[in-house]
């Protein structure tokens, strides 16, 4: 997370859904979570392909609402679903 994004993305370059599980345990993970995440969303801007970004939460030292924040405040918006434990966020852009 938060490396690399254009040598990952020529790689792989049709990404259209992300999964990831009890990534989020400090501030900084989230940010490089973050900027990965908005990088795949834009690769795929010109094409209008939706992007689909299921994250399974485990609390840790960031509150929910700061990633659901993080993500809004860049044009993300976050569909909450009830795990068994913890929630998982569908994230995705405004548009779908």
């Amino acid at each position: 997370w938060g490396e690399d994004h254009d040598e990952f993305l020529q790689e792989y370059p049709n990404i259209d859904l992300i999964i990831a599980a009890d990534v989020v345990y400090e501030d900084y993970h989230l940010e490089a979570l973050l900027s990965t995440v908005l990088a795949v969303f834009k690769s795929r801007e010109e094409d209008k392909a939706p992007v689909k970004f299921i994250l399974s939460y485990a609390r840790r030292h960031v509150p929910l609402e700061t990633i659901i924040d993080a993500f809004a405040s860049n044009g993300l918006q976050s569909e909450i679903v009830s795990g068994d434990v913890e929630p998982i966020l569908i994230i995705s852009s405004k548009e779908d």
